[in-house]
């Protein structure tokens, strides 16, 4: 086939291929988040990662159903061209989820305290799954990309035709959507930081009734495990793609988070000890006192039975005494 007929059918089959991911994911947004890209009632509780969720599966599924004929039709090399376009189409759709998703939730990043605590919660956990679901179509998308640039036989005339700034398997290294998550992460470890910080506090002067049944490290520990899971899985997302400095920055507060609910929990375990020895001191003390008290009483027994005693004596002495004037006079 002649080479430029070749790029000619590569690009309208491209070119249609994106149209139809875009409309699909134009319905599957309104499926997800509701009318023009609105609010549902119904709703889910993490609709955006859904929705993110939903184009890269229609791109894993336009994947398997055209990579066999197109690599028949048109060679390995040219399959690259067309996940190079999905992975355009991929930027736009999942630009359009995480702006809206942050501009839904903007009151969020930008004045976190003053939000209920509920609320940050789950926007918290729905950006580290939104982090953790891009991570996982980035590995697969380049893992396919991989594996058809492995089946090419003159791979160097191929990496020297391709884009610059792509890698050896044919796809840009960094993309919109990479960089927008980045920024997104970056977002999220100063919220969660403020999160934990208020989680700990909660936990600590919390005086709900229904909560004092449970231990306070408990929740503390529930806390720290909440924000370490979600830490992780934009920690496993930062080492894979972000800068030096910024894993650095991620992991320092990874470690500070860490660090401050396991200061919390032992300082609140060490109060509770020295109430429990200071409870244990005065149940002591008390015991001593009793002690004292048996004592004293036994004292005053003693002392009882001692002039019961002595008077027994005197009236015996007395009765002797009078017996014996009795029988002189007689």
């Amino acid at each position: 086939m002649n080479l430029r007929i070749a790029k000619e059918g590569v690009q309208k089959y491209v070119e249609f291929i994106r149209r139809a991911l875009s409309e699909k994911c134009a319905a599957d947004f309104k499926r997800e988040l509701g009318t023009a890209f609105g609010k549902r009632t119904d709703q889910g509780p993490t609709p955006f990662a859904e929705a993110l969720t939903s184009v890269f599966v229609s791109i894993a599924d336009i994947v398997q159903e055209h990579q066999q004929s197109v690599e028949q039709e048109f060679g390995p090399e040219n399959f690259v061209v067309v996940v190079r376009g999905l992975l355009d189409e991929a930027d736009i759709q999942g630009m359009r989820v995480i702006d809206k998703f942050v501009k839904d939730h903007a009151k969020v990043f930008a004045q976190h305290s003053s939000c209920d605590m509920r609320t940050v919660g789950a926007v918290l956990e729905e950006t580290a799954l939104i982090t953790q679901r891009t991570q996982q179509f980035h590995a697969y998308i380049h893992g396919v990309a991989q594996s058809v640039v492995d089946m090419i036989e003159d791979k160097s005339s191929f990496i020297k035709s391709l884009p610059p700034g792509s890698k050896e398997d044919g796809l840009p290294d960094i993309t919109q959507l990479l960089h927008r998550v980045q920024e997104l992460v970056s977002s999220y470890v100063l919220v969660e930081q403020a999160f934990l910080l208020q989680s700990v506090e909660k936990a600590i002067t919390e005086t709900d009734s229904a909560a004092l049944s449970r231990c306070c490290c408990c929740r503390c520990g529930r806390y720290c495990s909440c924000c370490c899971c979600r830490c992780c899985c934009c920690w496993n997302w930062a080492k894979e793609l972000t800068s030096k400095k910024r894993r650095c920055f991620l992991f320092g507060w990874l470690c500070v988070c860490v660090c401050v609910c396991v200061c919390v929990c032992v300082c609140v375990c060490v109060c509770v000890c020295v109430l429990l020895l200071l409870l244990l001191l005065l149940l002591l003390l008390l015991l001593l006192l009793l002690l004292l008290l048996l004592l004293l009483l036994l004292l005053l027994l003693l002392l009882l039975l001692w002039l019961l005693l002595l008077l027994l004596l005197l009236f015996v002495c007395l009765i002797v005494c009078l017996s014996v004037l009795f029988m002189f006079f007689v």
